[in-house]
């Protein structure tokens, strides 16, 4: 569990300065438009995260019983094997 709750801090730092360089770079940082848009993203990944780490630390779990996310087939199905990328028309 510490595990990952280091690795959740690490990501959200990351994502954080990464974010915050980006907003500065497009001449964003000052509108609050974006930091809601961001936060609003943001907060859809925690809730679609978060009760997958949970279950995942249950006794008795298994990686065998997650589900994969809506959308990963159709990627699947696209994926390149030789350049390891989707093309950008197949892209949702």
């Amino acid at each position: 569990a510490a595990a990952m709750v280091t690795a959740a801090l690490v990501l959200a730092v990351g994502a954080l300065v990464g974010s915050l360089a980006l907003l500065r770079a497009t001449g964003r940082l000052r509108h609050p438009g974006s930091h809601l848009r961001l936060a609003g993203w943001s907060l859809s990944f925690v809730l679609t995260a978060v009760p997958v780490m949970v279950v995942s630390l249950l006794p008795g779990h298994h990686p065998d019983q997650l589900v994969d996310p809506a959308g990963l087939e159709r990627w699947l199905d696209h994926l390149d094997p030789d350049t390891a990328a989707v093309p950008e028309w197949a892209l949702p």
